[in-house]
């Protein structure tokens, strides 16, 4: 299966060795198929249902009067992503994809922020309105924020914003926190595991739908067993949301969970170091039956001329344009996002398994890379922008089952409708802080 690809759109176009450009219309043919990326998301309900001792403190939205649960300006100035305002940005791209007819929707990972309940539930509500009122199909698969941790554990903010200005903390029942005198309690914000989540996600892409060709998975009951390398004895079964699926007559979509959460067997109980770091450099040693079917899966689709696309969380390659090694010569290695860049081997080993397109989130940056591993093997990377970072983005990719091309286009959020829908509240913060000397 010989592959052609054209990186178009709204951003210029990306040089990569090997990869040709050429003009393509962009009105649909019988043969194609259009499938929109939407990457980093981090959703937080903004409208989610809080308790009456909440509500007092509440800031009361301007249109409809209902309490909000925002989390404050200061809190967004010091993170990589916007919490509220994804909300609206959401909105606004599947609204924008229901006007160009796009019913094929894969979500990279990272389609909440931090698994919250409250979050979880807000998307599969959001996503089940779309999918009955436009006939869209959403394919989900988790990334290090869904969940934080392969198991639910308690978690909460100190962040969230009064009606006068002021931040407060909220914390679920069995935070340390949650009883404190300046906290409230509501398990709406701990931390979900992969059961919870996957189970309240299930209609998109977590099980077979009735109109689906095709869908399988790796792993049998969704688990595989991790041993203690001192005590291969000591094992736990592990979560792994991977899965294939043929939504339509002849493409296959290929969704590789690339979450590692290590377990520290020297702990007691057990816990589980973070995946954020961790990406397909772990995913080679820590899940090595996930490669062999990946490379079973290739195979198959080349034996029943099948159009197969994956997508995952994590890069498979190098998403700093070949600078990797000079910016490790400026920065320290933890520094930078450099531990998630692909080694040249972890790269190596992912384009032997014979993807040629693969689709990744996690950095909320547009890159295109391509990795070779010989004349008969090589893997194009397509990074998709965030939709809660600047420049907000996501990808289509328009695939041609007769050519096996892949026309992509990049397409930026500009105009979004009650982007600034929360702009007084942040005034409101501003000026608290300033009358009480805290630091902006």
């Amino acid at each position: 299966m010989t592959w052609l690809f054209v990186i178009l759109g709204a951003f210029n176009s990306l040089n990569a060795a090997g990869i040709e450009y050429f003009d393509m219309k962009n009105e649909d043919q019988p043969d194609t198929v259009k499938v929109a990326f939407l990457a980093d998301i981090h959703l937080h309900d903004i409208f989610a249902t809080t308790t009456k001792a909440m509500n007092t403190t509440l800031p009361k939205d301007t249109k409809t009067q209902q309490p909000l649960l925002i989390r404050s300006m200061y809190a967004q100035l010091h993170s990589t992503r916007l919490f509220n305002e994804n909300y609206f940005a959401f909105i606004h791209v599947l609204d924008e994809l229901a006007q160009k007819n796009i019913k094929l929707i894969a979500l990279p990972g990272d389609f909440t922020d931090d698994g919250q309940p409250i979050n979880v539930r807000a998307l599969a509500k959001i996503l089940s309105r779309y999918q009955k009122k436009y006939g869209m199909r959403f394919f989900a698969i988790p990334g290090n924020h869904d969940p934080v941790k392969p198991f639910s554990s308690p978690a909460g903010k100190a962040d969230f914003l009064t009606s006068d200005g002021n931040e407060f903390g909220l914390y679920s029942h069995g935070h340390a926190k949650c009883a404190h005198n300046h906290s409230l309690c509501d398990d709406g914000i701990k931390h979900w595991g992969y059961s919870e989540i996957l189970s309240t996600l299930n209609d998109f892409g977590f099980s077979k739908h009735e109109s689906d060709l095709l869908y399988e998975t790796p792993y049998k009951n969704r688990e595989f067993s991790w041993c203690d390398p001192n005590n291969t004895t000591r094992c736990i079964m592990m979560p792994d949301a991977s899965y294939l699926v043929e939504p339509k007559q002849g493409v296959w979509l290929l969704a590789i969970d690339a979450n590692i959460y290590a377990p520290q067997w020297q702990n007691t109980p057990i816990t589980f170091k973070g995946s954020s770091r961790a990406g397909y450099n772990a995913l080679i040693k820590a899940k090595p039956l996930l490669i062999q079917w990946i490379k079973s899966v290739v195979k198959r689709a080349k034996e029943q001329g099948k159009t197969l696309v994956a997508f995952s969380h994590f890069p498979m390659g190098d998403f700093y344009d070949n600078a990797n090694k000079e910016l490790h010569k400026v920065f320290n290695s933890g520094d930078f996002a450099l531990p998630r860049v692909p080694t040249a081997q972890t790269a190596k080993t992912l384009a032997k398994t014979g993807l040629t397109l693969h689709f990744a989130g996690h950095m909320h940056l547009n890159d295109t890379a391509l990795i070779t591993n010989n004349k008969s093997s090589q893997l194009v990377n397509v990074q998709v922008p965030s939709l809660a970072a600047y420049k907000a983005a996501y990808k289509v990719a328009e695939l041609n089952l007769q050519k096996q091309t892949a026309h992509i286009n990049t397409y930026t959020l500009n105009d979004v409708a009650d982007f600034n829908r929360l702009f007084s509240f942040y005034d409101r913060e501003w000026l608290y802080r300033s009358d009480n000397k805290q630091d902006n």
